[in-house]
């Protein structure tokens, strides 16, 4: 026999016994017939293959024979307790000396109870109660105890109250499970007294709306973002304490489908159980405007319990007094993890085009600061009495020849001393541009003449039009109907600055010295031979140079020309050059037959590299690109609502913060609400920069009706789903294009798969935080929330999630 003995420890239990047979010289018979048989069927059962199971408590012999040789094994049932409930939650006696039998219920591993029982009961005062050994209790003295009856290795107590004088008996609990924010009743005897009563669950003191000695009714609090739990309720009067433990849960557990996400700006959000292999993406949020604003914060999860399978699945979403936003985003199948490529590119190094963003913000900066000395009222008033006004125009100023000279100024201040100037002849006309080139320019001519026909073919037939469509009449302030253009050797001495437009050209001479009172774009002069700083300019590298750098400054001519004489208020940085850099894009689309809406791709992206580069490089840095590999904390502790003078001290390379991140927020902004927009994309976009009463998101979210919480939790989602979950932005893959880059320039969310979590975070302005949290399939629901830490605030902290899978 292959045992000799078992014994089973609870009812129904079934084990295999094997029985080997052998002749006389000890060979195995493989074939003999084996008869099994048990001396007590009433105990042990024993089927023909010698599968024995437990019946009932006892023991028994069983038999293996062939041929009359036999072998035995001894079988023991005794059930051991797993076990032990009371049939009442409570034993109360109304006087002395009354006697009452305890029922319980015990029960072995497999939920069989056992009978006849093997117990030990005993009495946690026997002054109040006595119990013997059979479970009779007898009251003898006032007061509350315990009965505990103990079964092999386990135990369980009952509560007694003997003659309840004063004391608290509660005896109904309702609901059976609490709901935070709503109503519970308790119901007994001795509850509420006239005074110095306390009725507290999970520590917090509960409102009471009306208590008697038999009955409580409250309202329970809201909790700190807690899962559903168990929890004590403590009941105190001046005679009596009673403690006893209730199930809690919040007011909604949300149940996210594919691609569904939730957003909340009360920094706490309750997540449904799940059942399946589920993956979401949570983030924390700052939606503050100020690039300096970092906010140390953690965020949490935490796990529960599952008290019910149904009794919250259809409970309805219910907002709160804060911004509690629910909403679906289009499901787009996974995308398999492209080849990682780097595509062709314009030979024009980072290093160049980030020391021309250098110029180019203080140019912007001393703008405002003009702005700011002068006054935007003063500079509309005295526009309003001059020939510039753009709506008072009666003539046009377009008789200049090819060849003439003429004196040009050139300043960034409208102090008199710092203003250059510049003698120019007029090298071309063109349909909407004007051409003039610096006399003393290292080549005698900078440009030929069908250069400069291309150079006007491309800014008239593609790039105007779009800027005008997008962006508005730049106002043409000097009525020759034409953008000037200076080629001129001192913006090769300006610090690496590639060309640039003046805001001080645009307002009155009478109000800066030195003005123009022109639009004009000021060049950099072709140099190959490196006269000028030992800075080498070749004519083909400047030719691929100037049209999306005209584009981009004209857009700055129509914005701050739209500020003077528009009454458009002043726009932040990230506006004025994100939309100028979004101008480049939207004139790529019709150079190279795109547009918006086609979720363009890494193809077409490489296709249109000279026009389509900025928005996705500088998202590479955004997301932590560097020389040294990954950035540690991007993106949550970068901002693009800001640069480095503003507060912008991220860890990221910042220089170009304030351009092409911000440019593909607003082409999300011009796919998602544009379409619906009166006028569509086009008419939005000239909202947007010519709002006379706002500016930065606040602009954004008043054109668009959108809460800017949403606009950037959207946009968050946006950078790391679209393409893969989403498809927010329609007018490019994400995804796709992002793939050109090595991980380093990719967003690489947090991961993590614990049912509970605690990451120390610190979020800018306008950035998130991302969490790929992967659960484990069957998961309690949970709460996830932000908690400040250190000196951490949680002011406009917003907290999101989206189910991935």
């Amino acid at each position: 026999m292959s045992q000799n003995q078992y014994n089973f420890a609870s009812l129904g239990a079934s084990t295999q016994l094997n029985a080997t047979v052998t002749d006389q010289y000890g060979t195995y018979m493989p074939n003999a017939a084996i008869t099994w048989t048990t001396s007590d069927s009433l105990s042990v059962l024993v089927n023909s293959r010698g599968l024995i199971t437990a019946v009932s408590q006892g023991s028994a012999i069983i038999t293996a024979e062939t041929d009359g040789v036999k072998a035995t094994a001894a079988i023991a049932v005794s059930q051991i307790a797993t076990s032990i409930n009371f049939v009442r939650e409570l034993l109360r006696f109304q006087s002395l000396q009354d006697t009452i039998r305890i029922e319980p219920v015990v029960k072995d591993g497999r939920g069989n109870l056992i009978s006849p029982l093997s117990t030990n009961w005993s009495s946690g005062d026997a002054s109040i109660v006595s119990v013997d050994s059979l479970g009779l209790a007898t009251s003898l003295g006032n007061g509350r105890t315990q009965i505990t009856l103990s079964s092999d290795d386990i135990s369980e107590s009952l509560t007694v109250i003997v003659a309840t004088d004063g004391l608290i008996v509660i005896s109904t609990v309702s609901p059976l499970v609490f709901v935070e924010g709503s109503r519970g009743t308790l119901q007994g005897t001795g509850l509420w007294g006239l005074d110095s009563n306390e009725l507290t669950i999970g520590g917090k003191v509960v409102q009471v709306t009306s208590g008697t000695d038999s009955q409580i009714d409250f309202m329970l609090p809201i909790f700190n973002c807690l899962p559903p739990r168990k929890t004590r309720l403590t009941l105190k009067t001046p005679r009596d304490s009673v403690a006893t433990e209730v199930s809690v849960t919040p007011l909604n557990l949300q149940s996210l489908t594919l691609g569904q996400s939730i957003i909340s700006t009360e920094a706490c959000l309750h997540l449904d159980k799940g059942n399946s292999n589920e993956k979401y993406l949570i983030g924390a949020l700052s939606s503050s405007e100020s690039a300096a604003d970092l906010n140390q914060i953690t965020l949490e999860i935490s796990s529960g319990n599952d008290f019910s399978a149904n009794l919250f699945a259809h409970q309805p979403f219910v907002s709160t007094s804060s911004l509690n936003h629910t909403f679906p985003i289009e499901v787009r199948p996974n995308y398999d993890e492209p080849t990682i490529t780097r595509g062709g590119s314009v030979s024009v190094s980072n290093t160049i085009f980030e020391e021309h963003i250098q110029g180019e913000l203080v140019i912007r900066a001393n703008e405002k600061l003009l702005i700011e000395q002068i006054g935007i009222e003063q500079i509309r008033r005295e526009a309003q009495y001059t020939s510039i006004n753009a709506n008072f125009q009666e003539t046009a100023n377009s008789g200049a020849n090819i060849g003439d000279t003429v004196p040009l100024n050139m300043g960034l201040s409208c102090n008199s001393g710092d203003t250059l100037q510049v003698l120019a002849k007029v090298a071309y006309i063109g349909q909407e541009t004007m051409w003039y080139e610096d006399v003393n320019n290292p080549l005698s001519e900078s440009f030929t003449t069908s250069e400069y026909q291309i150079f006007d073919s491309q800014y008239t037939a593609k790039t105007l039009p779009v800027l005008n469509d997008y962006f508005g009449d730049y106002g043409d302030i000097d009525s020759n109907g034409k953008l000037a253009v200076l080629v001129t050797k001192e913006v090769n001495k300006r610090d690496r600055v590639l060309g640039f437009v003046w805001g001080g050209d645009l307002v009155p001479s009478s109000l800066c010295s030195g003005a123009n009172e022109a639009e004009i774009f000021y060049g950099l002069a072709p140099d190959p031979e490196g006269t000028i700083e030992n800075r080498v300019v070749t004519k083909s590298w400047l030719t691929e140079l100037y049209d999306p750098l005209i584009a981009h400054e004209t857009t700055h001519v129509i914005q701050i020309t739209r500020q003077f004489y528009e009454d458009a208020e002043s726009k932040s940085t990230w506006e004025m050059e994100g939309g100028a850099t979004l101008s480049e894009q939207l004139v790529g689309y019709g150079i190279y037959g795109d547009g918006p809406g086609l979720n363009l791709g890494l193809s077409e992206y490489n296709a249109g590299y000279k026009w389509y580069r900025d928005w996705a490089s500088d998202l590479t840095y955004y997301f932590g690109n560097s020389d040294s590999g990954k950035v540690p904390g991007a993106p949550e502790e970068c901002s693009w609502i800001g640069k480095e003078s503003q507060g912008n001290s991220g860890p990221c390379r910042n220089l170009r913060a304030v351009y092409g991140v911000p440019s593909i927020f607003m082409r999300m902004v011009l796919d998602l609400y544009g379409p619906n927009y009166p006028g569509g994309e086009k008419a939005l976009s000239k909202a947007l920069v010519g709002s006379t009463d706002s500016s930065g998101l606040t602009n954004y979210s008043r054109i668009t009706g959108v809460p800017k919480e949403v606009l950037l939790t959207t946009f968050a989602m946006t950078l790391w789903g679209d393409g893969k979950i989403s498809n927010n932005l329609t007018s490019w893959n994400i995804h796709d294009v992002m793939s050109r880059w090595v991980s380093a320039g990719r967003l690489q969310p947090y991961k993590s798969n614990t049912t509970n979590l605690t990451l120390p975070l610190a979020v800018r302005a306008s950035s998130s935080s991302y969490l790929e949290w992967s659960p484990p399939a069957l998961h309690f629901p949970s709460s996830i929330r932000i908690e400040t830490s250190g000196s951490g605030s949680l002011n406009h902290m917003v907290l999101w999630i989206q189910r991935i899978e």
